[in-house]
């Protein structure tokens, strides 16, 4: 609920991996969704998310969807287990991002980054990794992403598209 409205009705889990808008993917989930302002670009055949700091070349699944927002303002959300999980680190051609640490938060079994993903101010995000990887603060790392629960968001009403 946001100012008196019920923003989602559903089931914990479903609640969680497809949220309704940014208001619940950023509510729901501890740490909170990591969620970025950019454009859709088309390069080749490749749709992309694309930000000053940025460049993640869009599932094929999304297409449809992505194209009516090709040019246009986004907003990316993704999860921080979905950033450089040791899932995401198993699977082969996935996007990534470089981001350097700026926090290391030990939680017991695993460890928020709380990381810096922009050549310039602003583009902060956290990754939840385990507990085992051994990172320093300074650090550039090269993210995998994983898109299970990751999202594109209408940057005017907020909506969740996919």
């Amino acid at each position: 609920m946001k100012d008196g409205l019920i923003q989602q009705v559903d089931t914990p889990l479903n609640i969680y991996d497809r949220p309704a808008n940014t208001f619940v993917a950023g509510f729901i989930g501890t740490p909170p969704m990591n969620i970025f302002k950019g454009t859709v670009q088309r390069i080749n055949n490749d749709l992309i998310f694309k930000n000053d700091n940025m460049s993640i070349i869009l599932p094929d699944a999304w297409k449809s969807t992505a194209e009516k927002y090709a040019e246009k303002d986004i907003l990316f959300g993704i999860r921080p287990e979905d950033i450089g999980s040791e899932r995401a680190e198993d699977g082969k051609d996935l996007p990534v991002i470089q981001a350097r640490v700026e926090v290391i938060e030990p939680m017991g079994a695993e460890t928020y980054l709380y990381l810096d993903a922009s050549t310039e101010k602003g583009a902060s995000c956290i990754a939840r990794v385990n507990a085992h990887k051994q990172v320093k603060v300074g650090e550039t790392l090269s993210l995998p992403l994983l898109f299970s629960t990751a999202h594109l968001f209408d940057p005017e009403s907020t909506k969740v598209l996919i």
